[in-house]
């Protein structure tokens, strides 16, 4: 759509699962070409060393105009030299790193009548309603996905369940009650928002996986906001298709072994 100044829209691009902790990503990202007067989602998984995310935000910052950005599980995992004693806490150092670098965390129209909104969330195992794989090889969750290992939550919380899922949910009420108007809406979050957006778990490697990859409250806030586009992370897989009139769409650099592999 043509903006009233007769200028062309804000082009958005998309990336989740940065993981520049690994050098030869960092090294993709440096090598990406700027756009500086376009928008880009960086849809989580960036790393868990503070650091690391500033440099990474910072990079994304001299190449577009706007960066959004939503936490993923990696970023909230607990590292030696955060001084946080929860991964709450570890979350509001990141909120507080992305309001310093000028980073997206809340809705913003970029010009053309398009609104970028983040949306916060958590995975939850009820959002696996399908029968488990029997098989008594596998591992549950718990002993299988390092954020059990390595994310911390304050008593009442877990990860076995829904609160940490409807704790992040809730953080959305008041960013979407001043979203504003813009007729094309373009939502994001790091977890997936439906089931449909992973392959079956009999062809997964790890058929448990489904309880660990997004939440039924992510998918009320993505039926209730109803985008034109629903940009997502964590699973690494390409995606892009179209369900209920909603495009969804991962573009994920994932790990260096999983792209040499593919």
């Amino acid at each position: 759509k043509e903006r009233s100044d007769g200028q062309p829209p804000c082009s958005v691009y998309a990336v989740s699962d940065l993981h520049t902790d690994y050098p030869q990503n960092m090294k993709l990202l440096r090598e990406m070409p700027a756009y500086p007067d376009d928008a880009v989602i960086a849809a989580g998984d960036v790393s868990h060393q503070l650091s690391v995310m500033k440099e990474t935000l910072q990079i994304l910052k001299n190449k577009f105009k706007h960066v959004f950005f939503c936490p993923g599980n990696h970023d909230l995992w607990l590292h030696k030299d955060d001084g946080c004693k929860d991964s709450f806490e570890k979350f509001a150092k990141l909120q507080a790193l992305c309001d310093e670098l000028g980073v997206h965390t809340k809705p913003r129209s970029v010009g053309g009548g398009v609104v970028v909104v983040p949306l916060l969330a958590w995975y939850e195992p009820g959002f696996d309603s399908d029968p488990d794989v029997k098989d008594d090889s596998l591992n549950p969750v718990e002993k299988t996905m390092t954020d059990f290992h390595l994310c911390k939550w304050p008593e009442g919380y877990s990860m076995s369940d829904a609160s940490v899922a409807t704790y992040f949910d809730k953080l959305n009420d008041q960013a979407l009650a001043a979203q504003g108007t813009d007729p094309v809406v373009i939502s994001f979050s790091h977890f997936l928002p439906r089931p449909e957006l992973l392959p079956e778990k009999r062809y997964l490697f790890y058929p448990n996986l489904p309880k660990a990859v997004g939440s039924r409250a992510l998918r009320a806030r993505v039926a209730q906001l109803r985008p034109h586009c629903h940009v997502f992370g964590h699973s690494h897989y390409g995606w892009d298709g179209e369900i209920d009139g909603v495009r969804y769409l991962q573009a994920a650099i994932a790990y260096p072994m999983e792209r040499k592999n593919r």
